[in-house]
């Protein structure tokens, strides 16, 4: 906490403070307003619009029906007050009673063992939620490698483009065995949370960097793969999703910024960031 009123006092920081409407998060409609240090508002999200695992604390608060403060941060040019409240510099990052979330995995769970409503994220079963860790940590570890490896290396041997569609075909056979439309069952939660920021850009990734993968996400993977495309649909009837959920042609255009070596991070050229204290 001390070290919290330190950055505050002596940046005077601004702050993108809200209650939460449907086109909040994609960076629309968002006004620079002095901070309320005493706002009845429980948390803070430190983010950033373009950052899938950003998306998913924005996805578990909604869903929890939590009001929440946002503060969107540029991730190249990151303020020495963002670096000072997280050193490791990283998003999300959650402040709730003086203290930092700066994981996303975690942040989720946290949100929704401390906030209260009819809405469960993990299951209440020993057992189940148990499974639903596993299933998110196998996807950090058969999933995320490939769309990174595209990501940053463009996929010259086509090897990450071949990582992602075997994941997705595991995933349709998931989904198949458990006769199910998501990881969780009839609604949203915390494994499809997990999951769903990486599938929602994996079209825009594909148009920049994977022309093979772009190819057979458009022509042939509605056939390899159609109950992932059926766990598309559904997340995209959930209101947290679609309040969050930007298009493939906005992530696309950050993609190219980021192959240029100049990425926005923003939904477009008027998303306000911070890159440094106001003065």
């Amino acid at each position: 906490m001390r070290l919290h009123k330190l950055v505050v006092s002596s940046y005077k920081l601004l702050a993108l403070s809200f209650h939460p409407s449907p086109m909040s998060d994609t960076g629309d409609f968002l006004v620079f307003i002095p901070p309320d240090l005493t706002s009845a508002k429980p948390i803070r999200l430190y983010s950033n619009p373009m950052c899938p695992f950003s998306q998913r604390i924005r996805l578990s608060l909604r869903a929890k029906q939590v009001d929440f403060s946002q503060y969107f941060v540029h991730l190249v040019r990151k303020p020495e007050w963002f670096l000072q409240l997280n050193p490791h510099g990283t998003t999300p990052t959650l402040e709730h009673k003086g203290q930092i979330i700066p994981d996303s995995k975690i942040g989720m769970e946290y949100i929704d063992e401390c906030f209260t409503c009819d809405r469960r994220l993990l299951s209440v079963d020993p057992m189940e939620r148990a499974q639903q860790k596993i299933y998110v940590e196998e996807f950090g570890s058969k999933f995320l490698p490939s769309f990174f490896k595209v990501l940053k290396a463009g996929d010259p041997d086509g090897s990450g483009f071949l990582g992602i569609k075997n994941y997705l075909i595991y995933f349709n056979e998931f989904l198949n065995k458990r006769d199910l439309p998501l990881v969780s069952g009839e609604e949203p939660g915390f494994p499809d949370y997990a999951i769903y920021p990486f599938f929602e850009r994996l079209e825009g990734l594909a148009t920049v960097f994977s022309k093979d993968l772009l190819v057979w996400l458009q022509d042939q993977a509605h056939e390899s793969v159609p109950l992932f495309f059926e766990f598309i649909s559904t997340m995209q009837k959930d209101p947290p999703v679609q309040a969050t959920a930007l298009t493939s042609e906005q992530h696309a255009s950050h993609y190219k910024s980021f192959k240029l070596g100049v990425p926005k991070y923003c939904v477009d050229s008027t998303t306000p960031l911070y890159t440094a204290p106001p003065k």
